[in-house]
């Protein structure tokens, strides 16, 4: 019995704490996919610019090619617009999955993402928390043109942003097969299901030459929280107490009618 109760209160233990889970990585680059966008936790498009809200101007891209060299493979905003020629063919997001090369003016590595923001929007790249709990991310934005005019590497969480910095230069070197400069970014953000963080590259100015390398780690840090819709009332706290007090009773009498069964036999089996 008492082994009973025992479980009976962890499992209403259980019940009013957060859910332990194993962490789980996503990688931005290894989880791409040209098969449906969103890619599970993952969706890639175009939105607001520099100081606007993406969360909420967020337009799926909605077209994909595969290029021969790599082969690449791209999301892009017009059918068969990958590699980027002219305004009318970005915002694209394209990974290299073979051996790296130059691209007009564009060094196309693999293991990164290969970013253009377009002559207006920016080009997004957007991760929606599956669960509640706390999460940290890390990344890094390169150039990968050899004359870049600038751009802007941000991270939002939701509407909010969390990092900016400006690229400018030096290029991307063709020759050596190296990218340009680098900016590294990183944090930790809670997060309720649904919410988002939110990779975003903007032209600063001109869109011309602006092919950005992205590279991000999403880990949850080991706690999903389990929210209630509501918080219990003081009447059902109560009840709850009730019942608990209502098992120890139980478990109490029937110890002590069994004690008194136990002395009885005793006395009638000595009498």
């Amino acid at each position: 019995m008492k082994q009973g109760l025992r479980a009976v209160a962890v499992v209403a233990l259980l019940g009013l704490h957060p859910a332990i889970a194993a962490a789980t990585v996503w990688n931005v680059v290894s989880d791409f996919s040209i098969s449906s966008n969103p890619n599970g936790a993952w969706a890639y498009g175009r939105g607001a610019p520099a100081g606007g809200t993406p969360e909420w101007d967020f337009v799926p891209l909605p077209y994909t090619s595969t290029f021969s060299q790599g082969p690449t493979d791209f999301w892009e905003r017009t059918a068969g617009g990958a590699p980027p020629r002219g305004k009318g063919t970005i915002p694209i997001v394209g990974e290299n999955m073979g051996a790296a090369y130059n691209f007009e003016t564009a060094l196309v590595l693999p293991g990164v993402l290969w970013l253009h923001p377009g002559s207006v929007l920016d080009v997004l790249v957007q991760w929606k928390a599956p669960t509640a709990g706390s999460y940290s991310y890390s990344g890094e934005y390169e150039l990968l043109d050899t004359h870049p005019t600038g751009v802007i590497g941000q991270v939002f969480e939701n509407a909010t942003e969390l990092y900016s910095r400006t690229l400018t230069g030096p290029g991307a070197n063709q020759s050596t097969m190296t990218p340009g400069e680098s900016e590294t970014f990183g944090g930790t953000v809670s997060l309720l299901a649904g919410q988002t963080l939110t990779f975003a590259v903007n032209k600063d100015g001109n869109y011309d030459n602006d092919s950005t390398g992205l590279i991000a780690t999403i880990t949850s840090n080991g706690l999903t929280a389990t929210i209630p819709s509501s918080i219990p009332e003081p009447s059902t706290w109560a009840m709850m107490l009730l019942g608990f007090a209502g098992l120890s009773f139980a478990a109490c009498r029937r110890t002590i009618t069994t004690s008194a069964a136990t002395a009885l036999a005793a006395v009638v089996r000595f009498a």
